[in-house]
Parts: structure tokens; sequence; C-alpha cells
């Protein structure tokens, strides 16, 4: 077992002295909003509350809510702010834009789910849970459950969900933010939201744009492009990002009493694919757009219940270009289209203290694959014998779950959810080749309890089964480079977290412990042919414990943090030497702490990051370095102007979360916003 030091104790130590301040008074703390903590990325006045729809409080559990609604997140991106928070590791391959992929407690991107407004992002037929490029102009809040989540939310993810959530509810009948910064390594970046209300409609706008060259300097080994006989810097090539999003809302507030809300979401980015060696020729990028239209009808039949119905349509169409093979898989140009529509109805109702969530959903999804560079003969021969076909999936997903929850008295709150989902998959051949079939179906369900032990202390204890299904790339193969496995079994989670949470006059506290075990994990590997094979190889078992916390230290000063110390081990394999090995690209250790001060029209933040233990692959023989990063900007308000400068990785640490994967280091952005 590695021995604490005093950098991973410190954290920890932080959280008694806060109890034990002598004018903290537990009795004269005024009673908490919520059972769930927030995080407060600065004390700027919020300009609106949620919707009491879909939240953290409706589960006990290790759950929390990120406020982003006041505009305060700095010049940072999505990604940015999920690192800042506890049990959230995000790898990224270099470079603001790049491919981000969130691990909450040790899962892996397929057991994760990612929704938008109740409307998932994360795809039926195949996803590695990688971020959305979902700018936070049009976020209000980010809500994250690091287990179970609500059935009406992501009823399969077994490794945590990333609830997104546009700003509504404003105080004001029109309102509007905008932004623009300029910042090291070519990167620009552009923001604007506008709202208006009256008294039968709300409407709300919101667009981004992010753009980063990414040409940081790398230092090279022997061997390198440029200087093959010895050790050079160079500039990172191909390794350019640009991110465009889009929203629309239009939601209906007069005196009927059925209620519609529409809401369009848009998203297309273009990224350039680095090369393990720096190579000026390669022009390999993956480029995606995705287009989602929804619907949304509240329908109120008294005070104790009402129902919701929500459909959606969206397509994604996605290109993968490496003509030059520069990547290393062959010449490649390769296009998928995924066109997919969700009905979901949720019946609300109330008696007495027992309220009931009732959700049906149905989803279908197809996704086509074209093979540019290859000729319709060589595809109609490689399909023939088995080397590479550009297969078509569909796959539906039915979901019947329920939800209550009841007080038993002022002080005792009980939750279970119980959900059945069925998936019915379908590849379809080309060429007489008889199409594939699969079905299955299975229950995943939790319970938990919530303690309210006096005003200022609440304990959660939450038990689960979650189930997560194959997917079909994993089921009958993708792209050319996988074969599939008709024979895998889904992955089971079976856990139990516990939460205790403090809330007194100076701050919030919160000390959570989780333990899971994963079993039938599908674990992917490559054959001399270099084609990926899925099967079910391992048992994993996780175990943690993370403290956060936010203390008003005085009028202008604030701290918020957390720290997590994690073990995330392999207890089954079908090789008996990876048994007792370390889940690779997992932390041991994760600490995030910010410090701000603010005094009149100036304010300013101190943050610090810091990551240790863990290993690049399962064999455990390349531990992954400490990655140790300091951040600090300072705001000036001018009128509605704010002005703000942003120094991040001050420390210059440029450890990579992949493996020979160059990230830059120290860099700087200035930005202006405006408000009105």
């Amino acid at each position: 077992m590695k021995i604490l030091t005093q950098a991973n104790i410190l954290p920890f130590a932080l959280l008694f002295p806060a109890l034990l301040f002598p004018r903290l008074s537990f009795a004269d703390a005024p009673e908490p909003a919520s059972s769930t903590e927030t995080t407060r990325l600065a004390p700027v006045e919020t300009l609106g509350q949620r919707s009491p729809e879909v939240s953290p409080v409706d589960l006990p559990g290790s759950h929390s809510r990120v406020d982003l609604s006041a505009d305060n997140a700095g010049d940072h991106q999505l990604e940015d702010i999920l690192q800042q928070q506890a049990g959230i590791q995000v790898r990224q391959l270099g470079g603001r834009g790049q491919f981000s992929y969130p691990s909450i407690r040790g899962a892996s991107g397929k057991q994760l789910q990612i929704v938008w407004d109740g409307i998932p992002l994360t795809s039926l037929n195949n996803s590695e849970g990688e971020l959305p490029s979902v700018g936070l102009s049009a976020l209000g809040s980010i809500d994250i459950y690091r287990g179970v989540a609500p059935a009406e939310l992501a009823p399969t993810a077994i490794g945590g969900t990333i609830h997104l959530r546009s700003k509504d509810h404003f105080d004001t009948p029109a309102s509007g933010h905008a932004y623009t910064s300029i910042g090291s390594y070519g990167y620009y970046s552009a923001g604007v939201w506008q709202q208006y209300q009256n008294n039968a409609w709300r409407f709300f706008a919101a667009a981004d744009w992010m753009e980063a060259e990414n040409d940081f300097d790398t230092k090279t080994d022997i061997n390198a492009f440029n200087n093959p006989n010895e050790s050079s810097t160079e500039k990172r090539l191909n390794n350019a990002a640009d991110h465009r999003m889009a929203l629309l809302r239009a939601d209906y507030t007069g005196n009927t009493r059925i209620k519609p809300s529409v809401v369009y979401q848009y998203q297309k980015k273009r990224r350039e694919l680095p090369g393990l060696r720096n190579i000026p020729q390669n022009d390999a990028y993956f480029a995606s757009e995705d287009n989602r239209l929804s619907l949304r009808l509240n329908i109120p039949y008294s005070q104790q219940q009402q129902t919701d119905i929500i459909t959606s349509v969206y397509t994604l169409n996605e290109t993968y270009d490496d003509q030059g093979d520069n990547i290393g898989l062959g010449r490649q140009k390769n296009y998928y289209r995924t066109k997919g529509t969700v009905l979901r109805i949720n019946h609300h109702s109330d008696a007495g203290n027992i309220s009931n969530l009732l959700t049906l959903s149905v989803r279908s999804e197809t996704t086509e694959s074209d093979f540019a560079l290859i000729s319709d003969a060589t595809v109609e021969l490689n399909c023939l014998t088995g080397s590479g076909c550009p297969y078509d999936y569909q796959r539906r997903q039915y979901q019947l779950g329920d939800r209550v929850s009841g007080h038993i008295n002022d002080a005792i709150m009980l939750n279970g959810q119980l959900s059945v989902v069925k998936f019915s998959d379908t590849q379809q051949n080309h060429y007489g080749i008889s199409d594939q079939r699969a079905n299955e179906r299975f229950t995943t369900g939790d319970a938990g309890v919530n303690f309210r032990l006096n005003d200022n202390n609440q304990l959660d204890v939450l038990i689960s089964r979650q189930v997560r299904p194959v997917s079909t790339q994993e089921l009958f193969g993708d792209r050319g480079l996988t074969e599939g496995n008709p024979d895998l079994k889904s992955e089971t989670s079976k856990g139990i977290d516990a939460v205790w949470r403090i809330t007194s006059a100076y701050g919030e506290y919160s000390l959570s412990a989780y333990q899971r075990v994963r079993d039938d994990a599908i674990v992917a590997s490559a054959d001399s042919r270099g084609v990926i094979k899925y099967q079910n190889l391992a048992q994993t078992n996780h175990r943690g414990v993370e403290l956060n916390m936010s203390i008003d230290l005085t009028h202008n000063l604030t701290l918020n943090g957390n720290s997590g110390w994690h073990r995330h081990t392999i207890a089954e394999h079908s090789r008996d030497f990876f048994v007792g090995k370390r889940v690779p690209n997992q932390r041991t250790w994760d600490n995030y702490y910010s410090l701000t001060y603010q005094h009149g029209k100036i304010s300013t933040s101190l943050a610090w990051l810091l990551q240790s233990g863990g290993f690049y692959e399962s064999s455990n023989r390349l531990p992954i370095g400490e990655k140790n990063q300091i951040d600090w900007n300072i705001f000036y308000q001018l009128q509605n102007f704010r002005l703000q400068f942003n120094a991040f990785n001050l420390t210059d640490n440029q450890l990579s979360d992949f493996y020979n994967y160059p990230v830059p280091g120290r860099n700087y952005s200035v930005k202006i916003d405006y408000s009105w």
C-alpha cells in the first residue's frame, strides 16, 4: 500500500480545523437549501434559479451541481470545469479542444452517459464517452451523478452521468451576455447569449465558437522527424481544433393547460489528428456535425399529477480522414451517418408524503458507414471474405422505469428506483449476407435512504445494481478494425455509497465513501493483424473516499476544493498475471483547491491541481507521473464590462494523459465580457 505523504494528507486535514473553528455554531446556522452540495466557482450574483424538474436532490448518493448561471467560469472549457470536481478525471489528448474523455470513479468512457437538457448525447450504437462541444454560454449548471442517475435520464450508466443544463428562469424581461478571448498557441474564442420573456413566451439563444492551433513546443527524443540523430524541440504539428455550438429554445408560459417547449441543439467540430511522430505532411482529421430538435409538452392534471412528453430527432455525421496513412491504421476516408429518435413519457404523482415517477421511453438509432477510398468491387470482396465491411447498425432501446420517494418522518426519506430495459440489435449486411440480430433484456435498480440527523447534518446511504449493455461495435465489429463477439455478456455493477454532509454558517462540507464491483468487464485485445476483439475477461473492484468543502474564510475570501483517494484494481482476469494489478489510466490521489478573493470591482483566484499514482497500462510497468499545476486569474469589473487575465499551468507541468502524446505547458489568455 502506498505510504501517505504530507501532500496527500494535508487536504483531508483541512476539514477538522474548519469544524472546530471557535465561532462556528451549528445551532445558529441557516438550514441547507437541499441535500446536495453545489460547487461555487466565484462569489458573483446569480441571475436566476433552476426549474425543479430533475436535480441531484432526487436521489440519495454522491451527487452535486456545479452552478454556472452567473457566467463566472473564467476562460474555461467544459473539460476544465469537470476536471475540478471530486472523483472526475478528464484524459485529454493535448491542447484546447482536442479529444477529452471523462472518467468518474474509475469508469471507462463506455460506462458513462452524457445528457443535455434531458436529451442523451451519448450514442446508442457506439460511444466512448467523449465530451461534447457544448460551450459554457448556453449552460446554467452541470449535474454530476457519480453512480446512479435518475431513471428518466440514464438507466444504463454504470459509470455515472453528466447532465448539462441550459440557462433558464431569468429575473428580468430581457438580458444578454457576450465575450471574446485570445490566448497562447493560437487560441481564440467568442460567445453570446440572449434571453427575452413576456407573459406568454420565453426565448433563449446561445452560441459559442472556439479555435486553437495548439502549436506548442514539444521535446522530441532521438529518431524525431526533423532531427533523427538527437533530441530537439519542435512545434506540435497537425493538432488544431475548431468547435462551434448553438442553442435555440422557446418555452410557452401562457394560460393554456398544455405548455410546449421547443429546443434546437447544434454542435460542429473539426480536430486534426496528431501522430506519434511529428510529421509535417500529416493532414489527418476527424470532423462531426450534430443536429438535435426536441419538443417537450408539460401537461398538468392537478397539483398532484402531471405528465411530461419529450420527443427528439437527431442526426450525427462523422468523417475520419487519413488518406496519407499518417496515424498508422492504413489509408482511410470513412463517413459515418447516424439518425435517431427518442420518445419519453414521464408521469409525476404525489400522494401525501409519497411521490412517484413512472417513465416510459423508446429510442431508435441507425448508423450507416461508407468507406470512400475503397471501390465497390473491393468492398463487396471484403464483405464476402470477412475482411472488413461497411455495415449498417440499428439499435432500439425500450425502458419502463419507476421511482418512489417517501418520508417516513421529518428525519428519514426513502428512495427506490427500478427499470426494465430491452435492446434489439440488427447488423444490416450487404451483398446477400444474412443480417445478424441480437436481443437482450435486463433489470437495473437502486435503493437509498437520507437521514437528516439535525438541521446541519445529513447522511445518505445508497445501494445499487446496474447493467451496461454491450454496444453494437462490441457485438458485431465496426469500421474494419474490430471483430465482433456475439457471445459477449453485459457488464454489471454492484455498489454502495455513503455521504455525510455538513452545513454551517461558514461553509459546506461533505465526506463520501464508495465501494463498487464490476463483473464481466469487457476488455479489448488486438491480434497480430491489429484487429481488435472484445471479450469478457475481468472483474474490477473500485473503492475510494472523497472530501468536498466550500468555506467562507472571511466576507471577501472563499476556499473551494476537494480531495480524493481511489483504489481501482483487477480482481479477476483470464490471465493470472493481471490479477491484483491497478486498472490502467486511473489516478490514486486527486486534489483541487481554489482560493477566491473579491473586493469591490476586483476579484482574483488561485487554483491548485494535484494528481498522482496510477499506470498507463494493465501490466503496471509504466507509472503515470505527478500532475501538479497552478492556475491564476484576475477580474476587473467596469460597469457592464469585465476584463480578465488568466494564467494556466504556471508550474509548466507537461505530463501527458496518453503515453507518448505531448501536451502544452504554461499558457495565458485575456478575456473581455459584456453584459446587458
